[in-house]
């Protein structure tokens, strides 16, 4: 399957005085979506200056989400995050039915306490396929992880809810595919935050 790209306004700014839907159609040209999102619900890669925004909605099982983390973002990350052009935000997107699954995609955002979610996230990218439990606690100790805390974290489902809400978010947008990426910029002379 094809990853699904969609061009899209972001306003994560207040709504408009007088719009009627969050942000505002006269930040949006005929044929572009206004999405409210906050990026801090999600973990960002990038700096927080950066104009460009991606939203990348993936899975850990999806074969082109893998092919996207490993063939890609590389390329992305040397082009364009590090030097500060582009951020991009994780958004949790585990199949439907599969709520047993989501302790892989909590172990990202229970490294991320100790401020190694993106080296968790790139761990279980290289490793695909290979989630059990003592792979996943395997993985978090190469990282040199607190063991006890990861551990806590994980059987605490701590970031269940989260993934979970995620998950939702993307089902509530019409989302099926796997990658699905939302790409923003920022506006010129918008409020703080805004992206078209």
């Amino acid at each position: 399957m094809r990853p699904a790209i969609l061009a899209l306004c972001l306003s994560l700014a207040s709504p408009v005085p007088g719009s009627t839907t969050p942000g505002s159609a006269a930040l949006a040209p005929e044929g572009e979506v206004v999405l409210k999102i906050d990026l801090t619900r999600f973990a960002v890669l990038g700096s927080s200056s950066a104009p460009v925004v991606v939203l990348e909605f993936s899975d850990f099982r999806c074969p082109a989400c893998e092919k996207f983390s490993l063939t890609i973002m590389p390329n992305l990350t040397k082009e364009f995050i590090q030097p500060g052009k582009l951020k991009v935000a994780f958004v949790d997107f585990p199949m439907q039915g599969e709520e047993s699954y989501t302790t892989v995609f909590e172990s990202v955002h229970c490294a991320g306490k100790q401020g190694k979610y993106w080296q968790m996230h790139e761990a279980l990218w290289e490793n695909v396929g290979a989630f059990g439990d003592r792979q996943v606690l395997g993985y978090a100790g190469k990282l040199g992880l607190d063991m006890g805390a990861f551990t806590r974290c994980l059987d605490g489902d701590e970031f269940r809810e989260r993934v979970l809400n995620n998950a939702r978010f993307a089902n509530k947008l019409g989302l099926g595919a796997r990658p699905t990426f939302f790409i923003g910029r920022k506006l010129p002379n918008a409020q703080a935050g805004s992206y078209k």
